[in-house]
């Protein structure tokens, strides 16, 4: 169990161990006073080793059942061994829950006195719980069931027993606590401080079974059970041994039918134990033979109780046989360049070591593992060698390596150009004389000697030899060299681009004489494509590609120019603009069966735009972009179109004239300032005469201040009268 850190704190670094012995009267069940001995541990931080100790000494012949619990989903159980060299074999698990894991390990026909159990993990586990028990009068295990869950009630799961009188035990992992063993089980242990049980009961008779348990609240759980017979059971039985012959160097695999095979039996072939034994099921075994000598051999299964049955002369031991001799490609012989020499065996898996110094080879000579390089005379003597086989005869390849001057390597190398080459020759054999010819003859020593670059100006071929002393001559290297001149790349007029009219498009080329072929279909033109006679007319969107041809020069590089016919720029009906009213906003275009697109939040629209259905309600201040989409015509230009939508509002002022002035008044000027602004603006364009003013042009959300100033005859203004303020909603 794995507390949670609220808990945890106070139990750190526990190692626990509980013994008991416990005594059952259950003789009328067939385990004449039958004893249980329990111990555990349960170590409080992450451990790769747990080791209990049984408080007794073991009787020989009980049996030692090992529950291992941990609190991850990572570590494995490397190992279950104890100090007396009893053989432990995985009944059931690991059963894996959230974040636990649980196994059931147990071990027969025990040996007796003082005993240690050790169970061993791959990694450091989390809070391993580890409980150990010793049973009497049963020794073979049965059936097993396991189960994960969240719960307070957890299960193993049933199985259903085949003898009568069995042992039923259970045991869980769980994050919270055990507070008592199922119906009709008695509880051996509950852990502390990790509260997982150990438990049993006997089955009478045969029948479904299960391991339950109750926890004091609901969480994760592993439960496992695991039935247990009594040794005198149903006896194994053997039938056949296939195949039954093999070599005498052993590691024959073979497969042995019968009947009532156990988990842990165990095979012997003659006098020897055979090695990866595994029980498939109660009626197949399979297992690797060990060494042997030639001759018939006694087969014997043991099942995990010590009950056994034997198979006489079921195997039968046969002279190895020798491995086939090893072969080589190429084969020995005399060459004039270096030879790359694989080496292979007939024999399917064997080792191949060779050596290349005349030493006859062994199992302490090079082994091979690729192809060996071989740049000068020497023999390469070879065997084989595989498990249950004799070694092969060595096999032996001589090379004898005549070297040749290297061949001549030209510079450009051979091709088509479109210009003259000026063509260098090397060797790369020291010392060597190059030889050469131009007219298609095979060079020799008697041929011009090279000296220097050689200038190709026309179609020509050149053809070299190299020569050195202590070389045979080189093979003859050649390179033919073609000069043509590349015509000039087609041009387009006018030049690709995006369109909203037909375009007449001509084709030209600045090589004289030259015909030009094109294509519309996105082939690439050949001298099988449509000839170019006069102007083409693009109204849909295509790509043309063209080429120049004229005899005696190489066809010109590809030309292309893609067209793209654009439907025409959508219009509005409301041109854009202030407006003091709500408007209704309609988008057409000219292109036949144009589908227009449009936004309102000032991004580019696109066909996944909203679809134009009908006239767009203005009613604030907005932006309507707008493109036109049609089969055959690229998208249209966006057309874009702004409308604010202002409501005036009017301010009523008014004012008392001044009680007495030295001057008359002639009139007054009103001034106003907008939002938090100190600068005041003059709103009358005349002299007001009234001592009243209506501000038409106010906003709405906008905030005013207002004074009013008095003008005499003479247009002097008196200072300004207090201010007001009114905000617009």
């Amino acid at each position: 169990m794995h507390f949670p850190n609220r808990y945890r704190k106070s139990y750190c670094v526990i190692s626990l161990s509980l013994f008991l012995i416990v005594f059952l009267n259950v003789s009328r069940n067939g385990f004449a006073q039958s004893s249980i001995q329990v111990a555990s541990a349960t170590p409080q931080t992450p451990t790769t080793s747990v080791s209990v100790n049984y408080s007794s000494a073991q009787t020989a012949g009980d049996l030692n059942v090992v529950v291992v619990g941990w609190n991850d989903t990572t570590a494995k159980v490397q190992s279950v061994a104890d100090s007396a060299g009893n053989t432990y074999f995985l009944a059931v698990g690991p059963t894996v829950g959230t974040g636990l894991q649980q196994s059931i390990y147990y071990a027969g026909n025990i040996r007796g006195g003082s005993n240690t159990v050790t169970v061993t993990f791959n990694q450091a586990a989390a809070y391993p719980d580890v409980r150990i028990l010793e049973y009497r009068g049963v020794t073979t295990l049965d059936v097993t069931a396991g189960a994960s869950g969240s719960s307070s009630t957890p299960s193993s799961g049933s199985a259903t027993t085949r003898n009568a009188n069995e042992l039923i035990f259970g045991a869980n992992i769980v994050a919270t606590l055990t507070n008592a063993p199922g119906n009709g089980f008695t509880s051996r242990v509950i852990t502390s401080p990790d509260g997982d049980i150990a438990e049993d009961k006997v089955a009478t008779a045969v029948g479904s079974n299960s391991a339950t348990a109750t926890l004091s609240s609901a969480g994760p759980w592993v439960m496992q059970m695991v039935g247990f017979s009594a040794g005198s059971g149903v006896a194994p039985t053997a039938t056949t041994v296939s195949p039954n012959t093999g070599p005498s160097t052993g590691g024959t695999v073979v497969t042995i039918t019968g009947a009532n095979f156990t988990a842990g039996a165990a095979v012997t072939v003659g006098t020897a134990s055979a090695t990866n034994v595994v029980v498939a099921n109660s009626t197949t075994i399979t297992a690797k033979t060990p060494p042997g000598s030639k001759g018939a051999a006694t087969v014997k299964i043991t099942n995990s109780s010590g009950q056994s049955v034997s198979l006489a002369n079921a195997f039968t031991y046969t002279a190895s046989s020798a491995m086939s001799t090893p072969t080589f490609s190429p084969a020995g012989g005399t060459y004039t360049a270096a030879q790359s020499v694989t080496i292979s065996d007939a024999t399917s898996g064997g080792t191949i070591y060779y050596t290349t110094n005349g030493t006859a080879p062994t199992t302490s000579s090079t082994k091979y593992t690729g192809p060996i390089s071989v740049s000068a005379t020497e023999t390469i003597k070879a065997i084989a060698v595989e498990s249950g086989y004799t070694n092969s005869a060595v096999a032996t390849a001589a090379y004898t390596i005549s070297s040749s001057a290297a061949k001549p390597a030209f510079s450009p190398g051979p091709g088509t150009y479109t210009s003259a080459q000026t063509v260098t020759i090397s060797d790369a054999t020291s010392g060597a004389t190059i030889y050469y010819t131009t007219n298609g003859s095979a060079p020799t020593t008697s041929s011009t000697k090279y000296t220097g670059p050689i200038s190709v100006s026309a179609t020509e071929t050149v053809e070299a030899i190299a020569v050195a002393s202590g070389y045979t001559n080189s093979a003859v290297a050649t390179a033919a060299y073609t000069i043509n001149s590349v015509l000039s790349t087609p041009t387009f007029s006018p030049t690709a681009g995006t369109f909203t009219s037909v375009q007449s498009v001509t084709i030209s080329d600045a090589s004289t004489g030259s015909t030009i072929y094109y294509t519309t279909n996105g082939a690439a033109p050949t001298t099988s494509s449509t000839i170019y006679s006069g102007p083409l007319t693009v109204s849909a969107s295509e790509t043309i590609e063209a080429i120049a041809v004229k005899s005696g020069y190489t066809n010109s590089a590809v030309a292309t120019a893609t067209y793209s016919i654009a439907a025409a720029q959508p219009t509005f009906s409301v041109a854009a603009g202030t407006y003091t009213a709500a408007q209704s906003v309609a988008i057409s275009d000219t292109t036949p069966g144009a589908t227009i697109y449009y936004t309102t939040n000032d991004s580019m629209p696109t066909t996944s735009s909203t679809k134009y259905t009908g006239p767009i309600s203005v009613s604030s201040t907005e932006t309507i972009s707008a493109i036109a989409v049609a089969t055959g015509y690229a998208a249209s230009p966006e057309a874009v179109a702004s409308y604010t939508i202002s409501s005036a509002h009017t301010v009523n002022l008014s004012w008392d004239a001044p009680s007495s002035s030295a001057d008359p008044v002639a009139g007054y000027n009103i001034y106003r300032a907008t939002g938090a602004s100190s600068s005041f603006q003059l709103l009358n364009s005349s002299t007001d005469a009234e001592t009243t003013y209506v501000d038409s042009t106010a906003q709405s959300s906008t905030a005013y201040t207002y004074y009013v100033e008095s003008v005499d005859s003479s247009g002097n203004q008196s200072g300004p009268s207090n201010q007001v303020s009114v905000t617009i909603p």
